[in-house]
């Protein structure tokens, strides 16, 4: 009788084995890249603090030249990642009283609409906000927040959380 159940058992086995061969090799097709976007250019929009008193001001980012050629083809994954580094300027006016420049670094991804960046005040790279957001067409809506300023002497530490929208131009 154990003799009929290690026989069962072992044709149960075999044919579990076999069924996993006739699959044959792994191919996996990786998804194409579909937000293939020109970030290049002049955006402007404005920005509002999330704050008792908001602020609100005019921004303008200008993204320097860049293709999808200089993405970053990632090897050794599951699928290739590309990835824009994107670089350029930016500028704010809260008022006459009140503006800033800086730099602009940001990264966005060919398989999603959503992105990164971070605007550094002038060129203290201690005195920074980051910016998450989101590309629809020529649109970019997103939500910042100051980066843990290392630098006392940051002129932009009361700078709240809030939201913007720029546009291409």
């Amino acid at each position: 009788m154990n003799y009929l159940k290690h026989i069962s058992l072992l044709s149960l086995l075999s044919f579990g084995l076999v069924g996993c061969l006739s699959l044959g090799t792994y191919d996996y097709n990786p998804p194409e890249a579909k937000h293939i976007y020109n970030y290049a250019g002049n955006w402007s929009g404005s920005l509002t603090e999330q704050a008792t008193n908001p602020r609100s001001a005019e921004v303008s980012v200008t993204i320097l030249a860049h293709n999808f050629s200089d993405a970053t083809n990632t090897p050794n994954s599951d699928w290739n990642s590309y990835n824009y580094n994107l670089n350029g300027t930016w500028s704010s006016i809260f008022s006459s009283e009140l503006s800033a420049v800086g730099i602009f670094q940001g990264s966005a991804d060919a398989y999603t609409t959503d992105f990164t960046a971070y605007l550094t005040f002038g060129d203290d790279p201690n005195c920074s906000i980051t910016i998450n957001a989101t590309r629809l067409g020529n649109s970019i809506t997103g939500t910042y927040q100051p980066n843990q300023y290392d630098n006392s002497d940051c002129a932009f530490s009361d700078i709240k959380v809030g939201t913007f929208q720029i546009s291409k131009q």
